[in-house]
C-alpha cells in the first residue's frame, strides 16, 4: 500500500516519537503517538510496512532507513488520509488493499503473491468485498476506487 500523493513524512525517532521532516502539514492534527506505536509493532525487522488505522482515517507506511557509514537506523513514515470511499465502508484493512490491488487490475494470483495469501484466501475476500459494497464486478470495484462512482450507503 503506497500512501497518496498527499502524505506528509516524519521520521519516527529512537524515542517513539514522530517527527515532521516538512513544513506544515495537511493533515491537521492526528494522534502522532496512536500511529508511532503501530509502525514499531508492525515494522519489526521488516524494511517496509503499510496499514490502514480506519478510526483515525490514516493510510501509513513505514521503511526503515539506514544512513550510510554511521550504522543508525530511522525510520521514515508516510501518513495520509484516507481517500472517501474507504472510509465509508466496513472492509477491513486487508480487504481494503486486496480491493485496491483488484481495482488496478491485478490478477487473484498476483495478488496473493504480493500479500503472501492463497489464491482462495484472495477469492473469498473478494465476494466480501462485493457483498459489502453492493457491487458485482471489477469494474465497478474500479470505478469505485477511482472515484467514478458514488457508494451507496444504508
Amino acid at each position: 500500500m503506497l500512501p497518496s500523493d498527499e502524505a506528509s513524512l516524519f521520521l519516527l525517532t529512537p524515542d517513539g516519537e514522530l517527527t515532521s521532516t516538512s513544513r506544515g502539514d495537511a493533515l491537521g492534527p492526528f494522534d502522532t503517538r496512536t500511529v508511532a506505536r503501530r509502525v514499531r509493532s508492525e515494522l519489526g525487522t521488516r524494511p517496509r510496512c503499510g496499514f490502514t488505522l480506519t478510526h483515525l482515517g490514516l493510510q501509513v507506511t513505514a521503511w526503515h532507513m539506514v544512513a550510510q557509514g554511521k550504522g543508525m537506523d530511522s525510520v521514515l513514515v508516510a501518513v495520509a488520509r484516507v481517500p472517501g470511499w474507504q472510509r465509508e465502508t466496513d472492509l477491513t484493512s486487508r480487504q481494503l488493499e486486496i480491493a485496491q490491488h483488484a481495482a488496478l487490475g491485478a490478477t487473484v494470483g498476483e495478488i496473493g503473491v504480493e500479500l503472501r495469501i492463497s489464491p482462495h484466501t484472495v477469492r473469498t475476500h473478494l465476494r466480501d468485498i462485493y457483498r459489502r459494497l453492493g457491487i458485482s464486478s471489477r469494474v465497478e470495484l474500479a470505478n469505485l476506487v477511482h472515484g467514478q462512482a458514488a457508494l451507496a450507503i444504508g
